[in-house]
């Protein structure tokens, strides 16, 4: 991939970290890569079928309704992912709380169309189930195929299941720490909530 490299004069990063009485100032500066704009994706991507059971059925109908706030939501992203809103699906899940799934070339998003509020991650980000939106106490994801159920483990140290409805799950509580996800490798990973 062909990338457009950009100096940044004076770009820097700063971490303050206080211990006892002292403080620490980090400063980077440098040459960063920009990625290339994606192209749009014309069909979805394979990589994402074969993980995603989401994907191997059509589009949703209701894709046109929701066609507007989608694009409104991916055309910031559309360069970076090379996203097509003709391909987004809904998902479904057991709480009644549908999102929308839209894919890309280059990665994937979720988005609630209610809210406006959105997410994108690479595909190899999303397949190792690391896709999650919050709105307010509720938590949105993506679970790759092979995962019936997501482990949730709350900060007061309980543990509970949340049914993955087509690779969709909805965590509705305040308190959730972290989801155990089975991979597209079939490992599996613990996800921080957002």
């Amino acid at each position: 991939m062909r990338t457009n490299k950009r100096r940044i004069l004076s770009g820097f990063a700063v971490i303050g970290a206080t211990i006892g009485c002292g403080t620490g100032l980090a400063v980077a500066t440098g040459t960063f890569s920009t990625p290339s704009p994606a192209p749009t994706a014309q069909a979805v991507p394979q990589q994402l079928v074969d993980h995603f059971a989401i994907f191997r059925s059509g589009p949703s109908t209701e894709a046109e309704a929701a066609a507007s706030a989608l694009r409104n939501f991916a055309s910031g992203a559309n360069e970076q992912f090379g996203l097509n809103v003709a391909l987004a699906r809904r998902a479904a899940n057991s709480k009644s709380l549908p999102f929308w799934v839209v894919p890309g070339t280059a990665g994937i998003c979720i988005f609630r169309g209610d809210t406006g509020s959105g997410v994108c991650t690479s595909i190899a980000n999303a397949m190792a189930g690391n896709l999650q939106l919050a709105v307010g106490s509720t938590v949105f994801g993506l679970a790759p195929d092979g995962n019936p159920a997501v482990a949730v483990h709350n900060a007061d140290g309980s543990t509970e299941k949340v049914a993955v409805q087509q690779n969709a799950y909805v965590i509705e509580h305040p308190g959730a720490k972290s989801v155990d996800v089975v991979d597209g490798s079939g490992n599996v990973q613990s996800i921080e909530v957002p």
